[in-house]
């Protein structure tokens, strides 16, 4: 900005700051109200200016220096920030990861019982999926309630069902499928609001819960295989799909945990595969696992068709594909959706304008090529006996969702002539 020297003169002849003289430096300048301050501090010290610097070009150049200057600095400011950010978020992981290995060294884990004479057989095999339990999460509605006691009997009550569904086949050998969520998000206000405990803690009692739920699969199948694909919801930061970005997942946290705790076991094996998709094949049929995040709420053949297609230019067949992500379970020819162990929530009552039901599919693998898939519905747990979490719960201080949220029940209102409404 060039001060001519007729705006020079009237700008002499403006007085002491004042809003007239604000106004004046605007208009004559074209500038804002605090560019005129800037402009009007320098020309009150015109006089001094002159006594240093000599003539008007040389005040103007130190003035383009002086914007530089601070240019420079706001720079920097930037740049500062920029870099404490990220100095925070190094700092937070590495106060979770000192957290994970403290509460980790305390952890007792019991294993399923050797067998010695494993019968490797060619029969019927199955898929048990366990999709988006979201175990930290906190449900207080009229017609769900989900905690970490909720999620114990339910799962209880979900092993109880497939033990009972698939010994009817003679299946011994089961493939776990891990497909996502394991633990609910808190990057969003309200999602921080309902969690029951810290993301660790919650790790670690996830890890209890599917050590449990995986003991009780092995008295009736002599042969478990676990593999996993991670989620959308358990990611540390941001969500991506190379391996490096995938795996700062807390869905890769449970299950390394668990695969190094079994390691080497006779009867239960994890199978490190591809944490974005993978496939796995079972009594000749190829199986494509993922979690579901770029199929969308409205998943359909079509949707789909396009992973089919991939795989197939790759020389691999899909028959079938399991996911998740949605909540709501959707089984066909070609794919099936699984629900969620947690059911109905805010989010998708009052969101979405969902009502859903907790519940986990299974999938039956015939040696003669068929297949059948199952829903198992998991709402009602009364009368199930949970998996035993309540001294960690205790030990971890989490909380419960009667503890969290006030209820609220129907009020009745009577008009004037006595009437319930």
């Amino acid at each position: 900005m060039k001060i001519t020297k007729e705006k020079y003169n009237v700008l002499q002849g403006a007085g002491k700051i004042s809003r007239m003289t604000i106004a004046l430096v605007m208009e004559v300048l074209s500038c804002s109200n605090a560019e005129a301050r800037v402009w009007i501090s320098i020309l009150e010290s015109e006089k001094e200016l002159k006594g240093i610097f000599g003539d008007e070009d040389v005040i103007e150049a130190n003035v383009k220096l002086a914007g530089q200057k601070q240019k420079m600095q706001d720079l920097r400011r930037i740049d500062s920030k920029t870099f404490r950010e990220y100095a925070r978020m190094h700092n937070a992981l590495t106060a979770m990861n000192e957290s994970l290995i403290e509460v980790l060294d305390n952890v007792k884990f019991h294993l399923p019982p050797y067998i010695q004479d494993i019968k490797i057989t060619e029969g019927d095999q199955a898929i048990v999926q366990l999709a988006d339990t979201h175990f930290n999460e906190l449900v207080d509605l009229t017609d769900n309630h989900y905690d970490f006691e909720v999620a114990a009997r339910r799962m209880a009550l979900y092993a109880m069902e497939a033990k009972r569904l698939l010994k009817s086949y003679g299946v011994q050998k089961i493939i776990l499928a891990m497909t996502g969520d394991m633990i609910n998000s808190d990057r969003r206000l309200d999602e921080k609001l309902n969690m029951s405990t810290n993301r660790m803690t919650a790790v670690m009692l996830g890890v209890k819960l599917i050590n449990y739920f995986i003991c009780d699969l092995a008295d009736e199948f002599d042969l478990i295989d676990v593999v996993y694909v991670t989620g959308n919801e358990s990611r540390v930061d941001e969500f991506g799909f190379t391996d490096m970005v995938v795996t700062d997942n807390y869905d890769s946290i449970i299950f390394n945990i668990l695969a190094d705790k079994y390691e080497g076991h006779q009867r239960v094996k994890f199978l490190r595969t591809n944490p974005v998709e993978t496939v796995i094949r079972v009594n000749g049929r190829n199986v494509l696992l993922l979690h579901g995040t770029t199929l969308g709420a409205n998943a359909t053949q079509q949707a789909i068709q396009k992973y089919y297609g991939k795989y197939a230019n790759k020389g691999t067949p899909i028959h079938y594909s399991l996911f998740g992500h949605v909540h709501y379970c959707n089984i066909g020819d070609t794919f099936g959706r699984s629900g969620s162990l947690v059911g109905s929530n805010t989010y998708s009552e009052f969101a979405l304008g969902l009502t859903t039901k907790a519940s986990q599919n299974v999938h039956l693998f015939r040696k003669d090529g068929t297949m059948h898939n199952f829903r198992i519905e998991l709402q009602q747990t009364e009368g199930i006996i949970g998996y035993p979490i309540e001294k960690d719960i205790q030990a971890y201080n989490a909380k419960s969702a009667s503890k969290m949220h006030r209820r609220y029940k129907v009020v009745e209102i009577e008009n004037s002539a006595g009437i319930q409404f």
